[in-house]
């Protein structure tokens, strides 16, 4: 999985602390990476830390020198694709101008995020939440996303870019075909991640008709 992780720019890039060293920073990466990679294997609710340290060869105590519950390797992971999802937005607003370029770009690029481990892992742990407060938390913070994405779709439909639809309904069927990714997409295929964005993307926009 590694490999395919590096090759599209989706890494656990954690915020350095002058109280870690170097070595800390790599042993926590590798956690998350194991951890994301069994979330998406057993699902959140069944992937425990006592699973995590096993894969790792850790024993517990050590992996709590690292991550002191579940919890936190939860929000470390959503943190992670948050950081993803405001990068593609800066590259939005630096090279599109349409609502269509901008929904275009944005779908692409979160196909790749679902393409990998983490992605596909932030989709389990916000299906299966912790508690109420972490769902609430997650819910908040998906709302500035959704908020956006609901503004490209108002823009296009302004600049004539878009059709003019029902604003919840497109962005429904956008999210609903992206976080559906991680229940057929296999890493280990033939599909690009980038070209299946596209590919994805041009079916919802010219739809299954011939023109």
């Amino acid at each position: 999985m590694a490999e395919k992780l590096n090759s599209i720019n989706v890494r656990p890039a954690l915020k350095r602390d002058p109280g870690k060293n170097a070595n800390h920073i790599k042993k926590k990466q590798q956690i998350l990476q194991v951890a994301a990679e069994l979330i998406l294997k057993k699902g959140f609710s069944s992937t425990s830390m006592n699973d995590i340290a096993s894969q790792l060869g850790f024993n517990k105590a050590a992996l709590y020198h690292y991550c002191r519950n579940k919890e936190e390797i939860a929000l470390e992971i959503e943190r992670i694709n948050l950081e993803y999802v405001k990068k593609i937005f800066d590259e939005i607003n630096e090279k599109c101008d349409s609502g269509l370029d901008k929904l275009r770009h944005f779908y692409i690029s979160y196909a790749k995020m679902m393409a990998t481990p983490f992605g596909a892992a932030g989709v389990q742990i916000v299906a299966q939440p912790i508690s109420d407060e972490f769902a609430q938390r997650s819910k908040l913070l998906f709302k500035e996303t959704d908020d956006t994405i609901r503004g490209y779709i108002n823009q296009g439909q302004t600049d004539g870019s878009l059709a003019k639809l029902d604003v919840r309904w497109c962005d429904f069927v956008l999210f609903g075909t992206l976080h559906w990714m991680p229940h057929w997409y296999l890493a280990q295929g033939n599909m690009d991640p980038e070209k299946l964005g596209e590919e994805m993307f041009n079916v919802m926009l010219r739809g299954l008709l011939p023109r």
